[in-house]
């Protein structure tokens, strides 16, 4: 038999270098090779002038005389590096007849610490913005400056920032990518969670969890909690879906960018037609469809991974469980300091009793809390090993088994799988899904 020699990279510097048995290997889970933007502002401008769902041009969305509000992303997304594209977006109009002083910015923080430096605004709005529009950054716990806007069917109070409802025109902007709670990121979360109140958030998000209690997280609800992928059907996304046709956005901009941060493709429009065009183009370019679960899965975050912490290997760890059989094991290569390992296990997980756990968090949500309580259910269904040096002691207390090498990974790997698992690899789990099941209906 013949071995495949592997090298992958996660974190800013590090690199793990492995064998596999080619007869072992089901496959390598990769990203199609899309060719980036070079020309960022001039794709931007076409965009604006040409939306892929032919639908009007921004020019002829707004008025002149309009006081125009922008969505723009937290410092949690960083990556979508906003600031590239938002002086396009101004000068575009102010061809179209409005003045800056008409126009403001909106951070769309959702439950994102609503606090910022002048550094963190620039890495978000840029230089540029920041000398020539006003800018608010949202703040989903300030009563204050929330409206009461309708309910959604699922009984989700729709409380949205009263600067953004009450602009005579609304702009989402952030980027398209897969997400394991609402299937994709971008286009309504601009919405909700991005400009709604904690009672919206947490109304809508409590609907990852199963309608009978003590059945944990709903599969439809949760991607990797089945072999089910779906953006139809997951209630999450439907809820978020029906409080943004409740506050009317005029339209959309979003970027979809390669697990390098560079830009492949942008997506205008109507914030529905044309985000549907922006998923269909993650699916085709990002998901990799597959014929069978593995009993082993090697994932890393890759190079400057775009989330860190307990959420960035929430993505992984989504991810691969949907290639590896129930009771199957996962490596997982991220790159956490004792610092962001200690944090997750003081704010984001609250008991062994994952029974209790649920019922609390039924009565009393918290995001933080109810991440860490699906990070321990799937711990539960796989076997989970982590490469790191930090302390055994901290990883196994979140359910990971601990590993300090490749070597002593897969040695463990073997015991639980023998010694030629079915196996896939996946060089860049975060921003890749492998596809079983997969169901996508605009």
């Amino acid at each position: 038999m013949s071995a495949k020699d592997f090298a992958l990279q996660y974190g800013h510097d590090k690199t793990v270098q492995f064998k596999i048995e080619q007869s072992n290997i089901l496959g390598v889970l990769e990203e199609k090779e899309i060719p980036v933007i070079e020309d960022i502002s001039r794709a931007i401008k076409e965009a604006l002038e040409n939306p892929v769902d032919n639908s009007a041009p921004l020019k002829e969305v707004v008025s002149s005389g309009d006081r125009i509000v922008v969505t723009v992303s937290s410092k949690e997304r960083a990556w979508l590096r906003s600031r590239n594209f938002v002086p396009v977006l101004l000068n575009e109009l102010n061809e179209a007849g409005i003045p800056d002083k008409h126009i403001f910015l909106i951070i769309a923080n959702g439950t994102v610490d609503s606090s910022y430096t002048k550094e963190e605004l620039e890495i978000c709005c840029g230089q540029e913005a920041m000398s020539r529009v006003d800018i608010i950054s949202h703040d989903c716990r300030n009563k204050g400056d929330l409206v009461y806007v309708g309910m959604t069917s699922r009984g989700t109070p729709v409380h949205l920032n009263r600067h953004f409802v009450e602009a005579d025109k609304r702009i989402l902007t952030g980027g398209i990518a897969f997400h394991y709670m609402p299937g994709f990121s971008g286009g309504r979360k601009g919405v909700l969670p991005g400009v709604s109140g904690l009672e919206t958030i947490y109304g809508n998000h409590k609907l990852k969890f199963h309608p009978q209690k003590g059945r944990g997280m709903s599969p439809l609800s949760v991607r990797g909690s089945s072999g089910l992928t779906a953006s139809h059907g997951n209630p999450i996304d439907e809820d978020m879906l029906e409080a943004a046709a409740l506050a009317h956005p005029d339209f959309l901009l979003n970027v979809i960018a390669d697990n390098n941060g560079k830009y492949v493709k942008v997506v205008t429009g109507n914030y529905l037609t044309a985000y549907m065009e922006g998923c269909r183009f993650v699916v085709e370019n990002f998901g990799i469809p597959i014929k069978e679960r593995a009993d082993l899965a090697i994932a890393s975050e890759g190079t400057n991974p775009r989330y860190t912490g307990l959420f960035g290997l929430s993505f992984m760890f989504s991810h691969a469980n949907m290639c590896v059989k129930e009771g199957g094991t996962i490596i997982l290569l991220a790159d956490w300091t004792e610092e962001m390992a200690r944090e997750a296990l003081e704010n984001q997980f609250k008991s062994c009793d994952l029974d209790r756990w649920e019922q609390e968090l039924r009565k009393n949500f918290t995001n933080e809390y109810s991440d860490g309580l699906l990070f321990s259910i799937w711990c539960l269904r796989r076997n989970v090993i982590f490469i790191s040096s930090l302390p055994d002691d901290l990883l196994e207390s979140m359910g990971l088994i601990p590993a300090h090498s490749m070597e002593q990974a897969l040695s463990i790997a073997y015991g639980k799988e023998g010694r030629n698992p079915r196996t896939y690899i996946i060089p860049h789990a975060i921003t890749c899904a492998p596809l079983p099941n997969y169901v996508f209906r605009p």
